[in-house]
């Protein structure tokens, strides 16, 4: 005759034949409930990646608009040019990261610039040949300019405050 199994060793059969079965169970809802968790998860990091870059795009564009008013003001010409360069190769991508309020301000000030630029090397190439009244006349219209540039440029920080707020991410 065999031998009677007990109680113990039965149930212990029993289990171990059932925790793989009630594991593999267990997996598939799981899984139901972590996968749409991580997909969310991925999703949202990928969103903030975009913003991030889309952020860095628009901060390059209004720190370049910055660099060239100040090396302007500051009289470097070849920075100027440099600074000129940095913004027109920009300028192009404004257009779609701003609004067009804010492209055709950042136009404006390039021209402001461009002809504040030309009257400066006017009056120096006229140099002592000018009077008095026409000193005072090219020292009111850059003075003019100058005062345009600056509120053009305040009110770019303005306009594009709401595009380089990270707390809307």
């Amino acid at each position: 005759m065999s031998e009677p199994i007990s109680a113990a060793q039965n149930l212990a059969e029993f289990f171990s034949m059932n925790w793989v079965n009630i594991l593999a169970a267990l997996l598939t809802p799981t899984i139901a409930v972590f996968g749409p968790i991580i997909a969310y998860l991925q999703w949202r990091l990928a969103k903030l990646s975009f913003n991030e870059k889309l952020f860095e795009k628009r901060y390059r564009i209004v720190s370049a608009v910055k660099r060239l008013v100040i090396t302007a003001k500051a009289n470097e010409d070849a920075e100027v040019t440099e600074a000129e360069h940095e913004l027109l190769t920009h300028v192009g991508e404004a257009r779609y990261l701003f609004s067009p309020e804010i492209h055709d301000k950042i136009i404006s000030i390039l021209f402001e610039l461009r002809k504040l630029k030309r009257l400066e090397k006017r009056s120096e190439a006229s140099g002592h040949r000018m009077s008095d009244s026409s000193w005072n006349e090219i020292a009111n219209q850059m003075s003019a300019m100058d005062a345009e540039i600056n509120k053009a440029l305040s009110e770019i920080d303005g306009l594009t405050m709401p595009y380089m707020s990270l707390s809307k991410l």
